[in-house]
C-alpha cells in the first residue's frame, strides 16, 4: 500500500489495457514470484495482474521471493552472518 494514497494498486489507471496484456505476456513468471499476480485459491490484496488461466509453472512461483529469502537467512545464519562486500 503506497503511503501518499493509502490504497493497494493506486497507479493502475497509468496503464492501458494493451500494456497490462503485455507485461503478463512477457514477465508471467516473474509476476508470480513475487506475488504480483492473483492466484486461484489464495486472496492476494496486491494482486496487480488478473490471470484468468494460471499455468502450474507460474503457480509453483508464486510468491517464490519469500521463500528465497527465507532460504537465504538460514544460509547467512548458518555461516555467522553477513560480512559484507569482499573487496
Amino acid at each position: 500500500m503506497k503511503p501518499n494514497t493509502g490504497k493497494f494498486n493506486s497507479a493502475a489507471s497509468k496503464y492501458t489495457e494493451a500494456q497490462i496484456e503485455l507485461i503478463k505476456k512477457e514477465n508471467a513468471s516473474m509476476l508470480y514470484y513475487m506475488g504480483y499476480s492473483n492466484h486461484p485459491s489464495e486472496t492476494n490484496p496486491t494482486a496487480f495482474f488478473d490471470f484468468k488461466e494460471h499455468d502450474k509453472s507460474n503457480l509453483d512461483e508464486y510468491y517464490g521471493f519469500r521463500k528465497d529469502n527465507e532460504k537465504y537467512i538460514q544460509q547467512l545464519a548458518k555461516e555467522g552472518g553477513w560480512k559484507g562486500p569482499k573487496y
